[in-house]
Parts: structure tokens; C-alpha cells; sequence
């Protein structure tokens, strides 16, 4: 064994309070006394911001109608049953007109036909809700045709032979045609 003439490095750390874990602290003591006037203290601060969002929430409106069964309809505007729509306004007013619902067969459409009864300033959005939809699904993730996406023109064979499965042709008149987007995610996007 051979003799280190040097200094020997020690792995000890250094002799300060951080490293050797000597930092001082303080524990509070958690008694009645201290917790509850602090929990009040928290809420009378939170209450007005309560008051704030319940507000600003009671001024909006929103208007649903559920048409799942409007093929059940029929082909003419059609009153919707009650059970399958409902709105709430501001100010607890009621829209005393049902919607109307027409299925058109041909195209394969649900039109709606709807009164707000009240004025709104906009922007006014609308949004649909989708149930048993499983958006990071394999499948649903992968139907798409990248080179149809960067502009290349696609003939029907090659979105049969991709990743656009089950959405990549339609049949019309005996004649197949590519969908322009093709894919699942087109298909939920541009609907």
C-alpha cells in the first residue's frame, strides 16, 4: 500500500449549522386559541371573493338542449319534450318558447331552432358536449393523414391504406371519395 504524501480529503461536510442540520426552527403549538381565530380570519378574507365569482356567475346564462333522439323527430321542426332541454338566465327568467328540432335524413343533420329571452351583448359561444367520447383513445389519437395535413392531394386508395380508419372515404352514387380532412380528429373538429 502506497503512502499519500498530500493532504488526505476528508468526506466529512463542513462544521455549519445548515450542513450539520442544526438550523434553529420554531414548531407552532396547534391549540383552539390559535387555529380558530386564524380559520376566521381565512374565511372573512375569502367571503367577499365568493360574493365576487357567485355574482359575476349569476350573470350568465346558459341554454341546453339535449338532441340525441332528434332523428326520432321526424323531418319538420318539431317541438322538443321538455326533459331534453333547459336554460338558466340571469334574474331568474324563463324562455316560455320550447325549442324547435328537424332531422334531415338526406344529409344526415340535426337543425335546431331556438329564442333567448333576453338581449345579450356579445361574444356569445357555443359549445356541444359529447358523452362516452374517449378523446386520448389510440385510435382516435392516430386517424389522421399527416401528408393530406401538409397539402399533398390524396386519392381514396391511399386514405384506405393509412391512418384514417374509419373515417378516410365516402361513398356517394357508387363513387368513392376521399374526406378532406380525413381522421377521427378532422372529424371532431370541422363537424
Amino acid at each position: 500500500m502506497a503512502l499519500n504524501t498530500g493532504e488526505t480529503k476528508s468526506k466529512r461536510p463542513a462544521n455549519t449549522a445548515f450542513k450539520q442540520q442544526r438550523l434553529r426552527s420554531w414548531q407552532p403549538l396547534l391549540t383552539p386559541k390559535t387555529v380558530l381565530p386564524t380559520f376566521f380570519i381565512i374565511g372573512i378574507l375569502f367571503v367577499p371573493i365568493g360574493a365576487i365569482l357567485y355574482w359575476q356567475s349569476s350573470k350568465l346564462f346558459e341554454y341546453s338542449i339535449n338532441y340525441t333522439r332528434c332523428a326520432e323527430l321526424g323531418s319538420e321542426f318539431t317541438v322538443v319534450p321538455s326533459d331534453l332541454y333547459e336554460g338558466s338566465f340571469p334574474h331568474k327568467q324563463k324562455s316560455d318558447e320550447a325549442p324547435f328540432m328537424k332531422y334531415n335524413r338526406a344529409e344526415n343533420t340535426c337543425s335546431l331552432k331556438f329564442t333567448i329571452p333576453i338581449n345579450v351583448d356579445g361574444p356569445i359561444f357555443m359549445y356541444y358536449r359529447l358523452t362516452k367520447f374517449y378523446q386520448n383513445h389510440r385510435k382516435y389519437v392516430s386517424s389522421y393523414d399527416t401528408a393530406q395535413l401538409k397539402g399533398t392531394a390524396r386519392s381514396a386508395s391511399d386514405l384506405n391504406n393509412g391512418n384514417c380508419d374509419p373515417l378516410a372515404t365516402r361513398t356517394i352514387n357508387g363513387i368513392t371519395k376521399p374526406i378532406y380532412p380525413c381522421g377521427l380528429i378532422a372529424n371532431s373538429v370541422f363537424n
